[in-house]
């Protein structure tokens, strides 16, 4: 069935609406990490900045709160990567994250030499029940496995665990502007709970929270937020309980049937966002933010540490400086470098270096001064 045909400015505006973007959400910080199926969080820190720009009046320690009371964690999932979740979600979602996990073995370039032809099983009978006791540093789980396995490859075997094992990276490691060595400890361990078997249902309330987050979008986009093709099989097979649209190029996409959709010209504010942001890493189709010669213009700027969004679309790269001469350290002067690629108007280079202070402040709060730079990018 070939459904209406939808225009990439309503897509765009849509999944900005979705994702707390074009306004930000009154909600809890634990309802909005739970809507958004959690956020990238290899980077401890870059969640702090996600939920800044789609929480309204957001405090830092409100996550680590979650963080520390264990009703939000920071773990391998989605697409093998750390992932910020809801408790709730690491629970329900770790199994669809093993067939990444298990390729990852398969083809490590430092480790699949030394795990070939290994049974796997004994080593994590072995390190489950000491995973799931207490939280070990990677250097302890390596001295332990040597001891146990001494004929084979203690890293390999680490790393076999972190892919087999759903492994919690523990506090004080991802609280605000803290630093800590990795510890790791089961899932089961840290909230009492194992990770939970997939089944049908469940896969089809995932397909519809990520419509709800994501939408509209194509079987190949949820594969692509998630890399677990039996997801994207489902929503192929719920295809008759969806609403149905066509883009411009003609690929079909899918959404929820009560679903609305945003005006196309809705005002879409400046919004900053992390290095890694699931919002634009969880289409197989990113155009709706923009096309690809843009990003590969901001792979000009000098410092990545993250992108703004200007009139919905991907438009500048943002980093911190500080100056090093400054005595003390933590008290130097910061500097929000924004690196963009369009000319700006008056009114949005105000609202772009508004936003952009809010977050310098934000982020180096000790700072006896706060400056914002605005860079246009060569053409």
């Amino acid at each position: 069935m070939v459904g209406e045909r939808i225009e990439r400015t309503t897509l765009n505006r849509t999944t900005l609406q979705r994702q707390h973007l074009l306004s930000r959400s009154e909600h809890s910080v634990l309802e909005v990490i739970s809507h958004l199926i959690g956020l990238q969080a290899q980077i401890p820190q870059d969640p702090y900045v996600g939920l800044w720009s789609r929480s309204a009046d957001f405090e830092p320690d409100s996550l680590s709160q979650l963080l520390n009371a264990r009703s939000a964690l920071r773990m391998v999932s989605l697409r093998g990567t750390i992932h910020l979740l809801s408790a709730a979600d690491a629970v329900g979602l770790r199994a669809y994250a093993q067939e990444a996990l298990d390729q990852e073995l398969r083809s490590h370039g430092e480790h699949k030499h030394h795990l070939a032809d290994v049974d796997l099983e004994p080593v994590i009978a072995f390190a489950k029940p000491l995973l799931t006791a207490n939280a070990l540093t990677p250097t302890e789980l390596r001295a332990l496995l040597q001891l146990e396995f001494p004929h084979l490859n203690a890293g390999a075997l680490a790393l076999a665990c972190r892919n087999r094992l759903p492994l919690v990276q523990t506090p004080p490691r991802g609280l605000w502007q803290q630093s800590g060595g990795l510890r790791l400890m089961t899932l089961e361990g840290w909230v009492g709970t194992d990770s939970a078997a997939i089944s049908e249902v469940q896969s089809q309330a995932i397909v519809r929270r990520y419509l709800r987050a994501f939408g509209p979008a194509s079987a190949q986009d949820i594969v692509t937020w998630s890399r677990s093709p039996l997801l994207g099989r489902t929503m192929e097979n719920m295809a008759t309980e969806l609403r149905q649209y066509t883009t411009a190029n003609s690929r079909p996409l899918f959404d929820l049937a009560d679903a609305e959709l945003m005006p196309g010209d809705s005002i879409a504010p400046p919004r900053f966002l992390p290095e890694y942001d699931n919002l634009l890493l969880s289409h197989r189709d990113r155009s709706r933010f923009g096309d690809d010669s843009r990003r590969q213009q901001l792979g000009q700027a000098s410092a990545i540490k993250g992108t703004v969004l200007i009139d919905g679309l991907v438009g500048a790269a943002w980093h911190i400086s500080r100056d090093g001469r400054h005595k003390p350290a933590s008290q130097s002067p910061a500097t929000l470098t924004i690196e963009h690629l369009d000319t700006l108007a008056s009114s949005t280079r105000h609202a772009v270096e508004a936003e952009a202070d809010f977050l310098n402040r934000l982020l180096t709060p000790g700072a006896a001064e706060h400056r914002v730079r605005l860079v246009k990018l060569s053409d």
